[in-house]
């Protein structure tokens, strides 16, 4: 499906010192040049250098969840201790005497631990309270994806996600709103198959349902929803990836990349999802 597009999007990270250059390679199973390694270990170094001594990045969960998610991309593990203590500052943020304890992930209810209105690709989330559901479950699923499923906390959220699917909030697989649901997705996706088919085939019927005649969808944000798809391993995932292709060749723009803002996120998000076809 990426031979389809009318220009190369690997062009646009070819002068960029954005790691999502390599990281679309990645995803698009392809041989890395000493740019992208060269991109690769400056990340790496400035992340280090950047963490403050409690583990986190700027105090914020948001950043310290979108670090943690790329660092795991790129295959830096927990046994790295700076990983570690990252990790460690994100399950510290659980069910603390300050959380908002609407979501999966209770994260604390002080706005500085958030980047306010922005998901990780850069578009706008619709309100503070969205902005906590998002990232709590951001949170839950890069847990998850450094494989610390038996920690207390995560399974404390695991078992608040079950029980707001299955409440009120459960609306044919929608939860919230759509870039919620859209997190939740991502909280899916590191689960083995045989446990949430149901859930995901709810979800993917709603965003049918939702489509517009442009290729996007009506309530879900456009590049956040096609990341979380990259990540289900389901065929109705792919279906509603398809669907959103045309649009993506007719915004695409002729230095290769996608977007106005935040142009490499949007970019490594419309690689992952074709990359999956």
């Amino acid at each position: 499906m990426l031979a389809r597009l009318k220009y190369d999007p690997f062009k646009f990270f070819e002068e960029s010192p954005s790691v999502y250059g390599p990281l679309a390679k990645r995803r698009a199973k392809k041989p890395f040049t000493d740019h992208d390694t060269k991109a690769i270990k400056q990340f790496v170094a400035r992340m280090r250098e950047s963490q403050q001594e409690d583990g986190s990045w700027g105090g914020a969960t948001s950043d310290t969840v979108r670090t943690l998610d790329i660092l795991r991309s790129l295959n830096v593990m927990k046994t790295e201790k700076w990983v570690a203590r990252a990790i460690d500052w994100v399950i510290q943020q659980h069910n603390g005497p300050l959380a908002y304890r609407q979501g999966f992930f209770a994260l604390p209810e002080d706005t500085e631990y958030l980047t306010p209105g922005l998901l990780p690709t850069g578009e706008p989330i619709s309100s503070e309270t969205s902005t906590r559901h998002v990232y709590g479950e951001l949170a839950l699923a890069v847990l998850l994806r450094y494989s610390e499923r038996s920690r207390g906390e995560v399974q404390t959220a695991l078992a608040a996600m079950r029980g707001l699917l299955v409440g009120r909030y459960s609306v044919k697989g929608f939860y919230c709103c759509g870039a919620c649901t859209a997190s939740m997705w991502q909280v899916l996706g590191t689960m083995p198959q045989a446990t949430s088919p149901r859930v995901i085939n709810d979800g993917m019927e709603t965003l049918k349902q939702n489509r517009h005649e442009d290729g996007s969808w009506h309530r879900f944000p456009f590049y956040f929803t096609l990341m979380s798809l990259s990540r289900l391993p389901y065929a109705p995932a792919r279906r509603e990836i398809r669907y959103a292709a045309d649009r993506l060749k007719r915004s695409q723009r002729a230095d290769g990349g996608f977007g106005q803002a935040d142009r490499e996120a949007k970019t490594y998000a419309a690689v992952a999802a074709l990359s999956v076809l």
